[in-house]
Formats: C-alpha cells, sequence, structure tokens
C-alpha cells in the first residue's frame, strides 16, 4: 500500500502523512515483535526521569509515614564498580529506623507483554555493618500481581559510603499501564536509603 501511495501523484498531503504514521507505527510493532528475555527492547525512556540528572525526582510520587525523602549529589558506587551521583535518599540517625516510605509513578502506553524493571539501591543500617537490613523492595506490576526484588545489600565497613546493588523484577503488562517504583515497608531495619538509575525493558509476549 506504501507503494502504491509513493508512486500516486495525486496523493494528498493528509493521505501521506497518515501513511507515514501507519509505517512509523508497522515498524515500532515489527521491532517489538523481535523482542525476547535474551534480546529486550529497552524502553526505558518511558519513565520519566528514571536517574534523576536534574537533581530532583520530578516525575515521581514520593509518599512518607514520618522519614523524609531527600536528594544526594556525592559520588557513591554500584557493587559492580559503576559510580552513581545525583539520587533520592532518605536518612535518619544510626541509632534509629527508617519509617516506611515509598516513591512511584505510573507508566501509560505500553505494548502488551512482559518487561523486567531494574534500578540501582542502597540500604544500610550505620551503627551495625553486619546487620541484616530489612524491608526494602524494588517493584513493578500491571494489573496482575506486583513482582518485588529485596536481596540484601552489603554495607560499607566503616558506615560511611553508600554500597548499590541493582535490583531486578519481570511483571506483565495487559492494558499498557504499568507502576514502578521502590519502597521501604513492614518492619523496617537501616537508617539510610538510596535509589538511582531505574531501567525498563520489554521482553516480549504481547
Amino acid at each position: 500500500q506504501y507503494g502504491e501511495l509513493y508512486n500516486n501523484a495525486d496523493a494528498s498531503i493528509e493521505e501521506i502523512e497518515a501513511a507515514a504514521k501507519a509505517l512509523s507505527d508497522d515498524v515500532v510493532e515489527y521491532k517489538f515483535s523481535l523482542a525476547t528475555p535474551e534480546n529486550p527492547i529497552d524502553v526505558t525512556e518511558k519513565i520519566n526521569n528514571p536517574a534523576f540528572d536534574g537533581g530532583n525526582a520530578n516525575g515521581w510520587t514520593q509518599t512518607t509515614n514520618g522519614s523524609k525523602w531527600g536528594f544526594c549529589t556525592r559520588a557513591d558506587a554500584n557493587i559492580d564498580g559503576r559510580t552513581i551521583t545525583n539520587y533520592p535518599e532518605a536518612w535518619v540517625g544510626s541509632a534509629n529506623n527508617l519509617t516506611p516510605m515509598e516513591m512511584k509513578q505510573t507508566i501509560s502506553g505500553l505494548p502488551n507483554g512482559t518487561y523486567r524493571l531494574t534500578a540501582d539501591i542502597h540500604f544500610d543500617k550505620q551503627n551495625d555493618t553486619e546487620l541484616l537490613v530489612e524491608g526494602h523492595q524494588l517493584f513493578g506490576k500491571g494489573l496482575g500481581a506486583e513482582s518485588v526484588d529485596s536481596q540484601p545489600i552489603p554495607a560499607d565497613p566503616a558506615g560511611a559510603a553508600a554500597i548499590f546493588v541493582t535490583h531486578s523484577v519481570e511483571f506483565n503488562v495487559v492494558d499498557g499501564t504499568a507502576t514502578i517504583g521502590m519502597r521501604l515497608t513492614g518492619n523496617v531495619v537501616g537508617n539510610w536509603v538510596g535509589v538511582d538509575n531505574f531501567q525498563l525493558f520489554y521482553l516480549g509476549g504481547g
């Protein structure tokens, strides 16, 4: 159909513009049809402010229950060696624990299918670096069940530096929307938390 329109000298501007959009949509659909868990499509651009590069958490809804969200601009590190800087954080004195809190956003316009969400998370108990912190979660969900990752995070032996670990969850989208984020929940054990570098990948299955 595109060839016929291309060769039609009498085609209107409206017809050409409609065909160009349809072709673009077909290209995107074909690209997404090739996605697999081993060869995912990076759709991080669907997230508003995924890496907080502007020095703020615009686009995210932050809720608290006593503890306060702040923002850190210093350089810390992921356990894999990457530098982490410009990230939302919350802190209280090391003798105390943070209270439940959350930051999240809802994304729309997603192709239906399976997604993988990753983010770098730091959580620490500064006065006891051998204590296992509890209560942190990376989460993602469509209309179905929520997926969470609360894997252990090692502490800096000196209790001074933030050590980040990449967390990952997979979840299904069936209506083009998803809610993603990070939270502290339940019996929180830890006084310093931070999160950075949200990434979203389409794995196929639409």
